[in-house]
């Protein structure tokens, strides 16, 4: 019966039914690819930990001020800051890394690379490079699930390295999308976008790159050293790693590279550091997709409630003839709520059509938001809790308000 009345009233109110049928089609369309993007950044924000070992490391980088170092000068400078950070007390391991280390905010497009497999051009992976000395694996604290860490002898400079023969390191994600399987990697040779040819010796478990891109653990360690431009990573005793520790380790590293070269900027740096400032843009962006879902949220609530008031209106003669005839209260609620119901269900079933092709638009453009059960199963819960409570603060306001007449 109430189904039955439900079905007569949305015959009545075509046109408001008609509108508020796109209204949440669309609500729900947009709001599905909206938490799809929040939960991407989520995502991206709460997984940055874990991939290597951060307690008691900390990123030096030193940037020349004015002219750059002659090329026959940078491994007599290198040397000089190794013999000052070695002397500090509670440095127990240092690693060169010429072009930063992961989450380090002078990571760049530069950092950026594709590999494939010599002689295949089809299988192009996109990848994070960073160059690593003998010791990095271990200053790290990176797994080596499979082959070796680099040999000293292996180390090119970047002022005399050749194109072809360099040793690399690659993650375990970047291994399989190459090979198929991560230990048969070992002993091949790669490719990256420039020509250089890499033979694969090891392979690490993961590691972090370029910022939150989609290939965030396809990265690879190329053997190398520093230029003019330094960066170093410095593993720090784990025996003494209270804040006070740290901060007396960081001014005497400053004192100490300072006293070798004032004629530069000095930059150290926890991981914690590193995260909270190049995270900082991506909680910001979540923070404004969600203030947007919440704002979308309130006009559809709104323009709900505007077409709930009205059909009501239009409809109060047949409301009152039915509380005349004895119609009870709940039983007006019940069509009122199934109406909004079925209304509600449509729109989600049509919303969902519309959500699978915004969001194929937005992965094809922006790379990341795919929807997710999760953020569909969210999004229906909160069209139909919004558009319930958009109805029945309407209604029941106009059903209080009418007396029953003879």
């Amino acid at each position: 019966m109430i189904f039955a009345d439900a079905l007569s009233f949305l015959r009545y109110s075509k046109a408001p039914s008609i509108i508020a049928l796109i209204q949440l089609s669309l609500t729900f369309a947009v709001l599905g690819n909206v938490l799809a993007m929040v939960d991407a950044y989520r995502e991206q924000i709460v997984s940055v930990s874990g991939y290597f070992d951060e307690d008691g490391l900390l990123a030096v980088s030193l940037y020349k001020n004015g002219n750059e170092v002659p090329s026959s000068r940078w491994r007599d400078e290198i040397a000089r800051d190794l013999e000052a950070i070695e002397a500090v007390p509670g440095v127990v391991e240092i690693a060169l890394a010429h072009e930063g280390v992961p989450m380090q905010r002078n990571l760049n497009v530069n950092n950026q690379d594709v590999l494939r497999v010599l002689g295949d051009d089809t299988n192009g992976q996109p990848a994070t490079r960073y160059s690593a000395s003998e010791n990095t694996v271990s200053v790290l604290g990176l797994t080596l699930i499979y082959g070796r860490e680099f040999y000293e002898t292996e180390i090119g400079w970047f002022d005399s390295i050749e194109r072809e023969g360099k040793s690399v390191l690659l993650t375990e994600t970047l291994a399989r999308s190459l090979f198929g399987s991560a230990n048969a990697s070992i002993g091949e040779v790669v490719e990256n976008g420039v020509g250089n040819r890499l033979t694969v010796v090891g392979v690490v478990e993961r590691a972090k790159g370029v910022y939150w891109k989609p290939f965030d653990q396809h990265s690879y360690f190329v053997a190398g050293k520093s230029r003019t431009n330094e960066a170093f990573l410095v593993r720090l005793d784990q025996t003494s790693l209270d804040v006070d520790f740290k901060n007396q380790t960081i001014l005497e590293l400053s004192e100490n590279l300072f006293d070798i070269d004032s004629n530069r900027q000095i930059r150290i740096e926890t991981i914690d550091e590193i995260e909270k400032v190049n995270l900082g843009r991506f909680i910001i962006l979540n923070t404004i997709v969600g203030i947007i879902a919440g704002m979308l949220m309130l006009v559809t609530a709104i323009g709900n409630f505007g077409l709930v008031s009205y059909s009501l209106g239009a409809r109060e003669k047949n409301i009152k003839i039915r509380r005349a005839l004895g119609t009870p209260k709940t039983q007006i609620y019940g069509i009122f709520i199934l109406e909004n119901l079925i209304l509600t269900s449509v729109g989600i079933l049509f919303g969902l059509v519309f959500a699978a092709v915004f969001n194929s638009l937005i992965v094809q453009f922006v790379g990341y938001g795919k929807l997710s059960a999760s953020s569909l199963l969210v999004s229906i819960l909160l069209v139909l809790v919004v558009s319930l409570i958009s109805v029945c603060i309407p209604l029941r306001k106009k059903v209080q308000g009418l007396s029953v007449v003879g």
